[in-house]
């Protein structure tokens, strides 16, 4: 707003006063009053013009705002357009209200507490991060659970802190990390990375497989459903597929889970929260799913190992 004033309403008043000027002192005094401002006006604009653009650079480039250049450049439009007003007042008052007007606005839109970058190149600052290891997948960045890495205020996230390099993951890392960094203890359960495989069919899977869950100390078995049994697979025009979990025998816990068939991983969801909340056999079959639906295959394979299964 202030620029639009300045560009329209104050050579204006500048021709206006060289007017009044004119007819009050005669023609050729004027035009040597207009050549002498003319020069003051240029002067102007050449020296206190460039040092304020340098002043804004040097803010924006640290600051490291978008912006930048269309504040630039927008100083740079203005500034012309006052040259083709011969007037050292048009310069004077010009200047006077788009320094301000530009530095005003600039500043109230970049303010902040926290400066957050990211960086993606090899070689670049993210190997001041600390020690990182070689895998298959190329340099791997080691944090822990809270995406911290071995120097204390850099955090890491995504597919440069390794496997599984998935989306969800890393977005999760990711809201970890901000939290962290404001204070709150949390930290991220890598176990439990549901992954999808987006085959024909579908190959979903969450946890332990029953070799991995043995290993980890847990008395593990394996129950499944096949999707041939289910009504809603069979009208939805899906061939086979399975849904299969993975518990522990003694306590029921669920442990892991895989399926594979038509959109198999839209029903990953329930098994990744019943191991997340330490669900057993016994509350997956228990819960009332929808019939005919493919989710009521979780519970059918949680009745199987049960033995209370009806549906087979």
């Amino acid at each position: 707003m202030w620029l639009l004033i300045a560009f329209i309403a104050v050579p204006l008043v500048e021709i206006g006063l060289f007017i009044q000027v004119g007819g009050a002192i005669g023609l050729w005094p004027t035009l040597l009053i207009v050549l002498v401002t003319a020069f003051l006006g240029t002067f102007l604009v050449r020296t206190q013009g460039a040092m304020a653009l340098g002043q804004l650079r040097s803010s924006f480039s640290d600051m490291r705002d978008p912006t930048e250049p269309l504040v630039h450049g927008a100083m740079i439009l203005f500034a012309g357009a006052l040259l083709l007003t011969p007037g050292f007042f048009t310069d004077a008052v010009g200047f006077s209200l788009l320094i301000p007007a530009v530095r005003s606005a600039a500043f109230r839109a970049i303010r902040a507490r926290v400066n957050i970058q990211s960086f993606g190149t090899p070689g670049g600052p993210a190997h001041a991060a600390g020690p990182t290891h070689t895998s298959a997948q190329g340099d791997i960045i080691d944090v822990d659970a809270q995406s911290r890495t071995a120097v204390q205020h850099i955090f890491a996230i995504g597919d440069v802190t390794g496997m599984p390099m998935l989306a969800h993951r890393a977005t999760h890392q990711g809201k970890i990390a901000a939290e962290v960094i404001a204070g709150h203890q949390v930290q991220l359960n890598t176990q439990l990375i549901p992954s999808v495989a987006y085959t024909s069919p579908e190959f979903a899977w969450i946890g332990f497989s029953v070799e991995e869950a043995k290993t980890a100390g847990y008395q593990a078995k394996s129950s499944s459903f096949p999707w041939l049994a289910s009504g809603r697979n069979l009208a939805s025009g899906g061939q086979d597929g399975l849904t299969k979990l993975v518990y522990d025998e003694p306590t029921g816990r669920i442990l892991g889970g895989s399926l594979v068939g038509k959109n198999a991983g839209e029903l990953l969801a329930e098994v990744t929260l019943a191991i997340e909340m330490g669900a057993t056999l016994e509350d997956l079959a228990l819960t009332i799913h929808a019939h005919p639906t493919l989710s009521e295959t979780i519970a059918f394979a949680a009745e199987r190992a049960l033995g209370s299964l009806t549906d087979l």
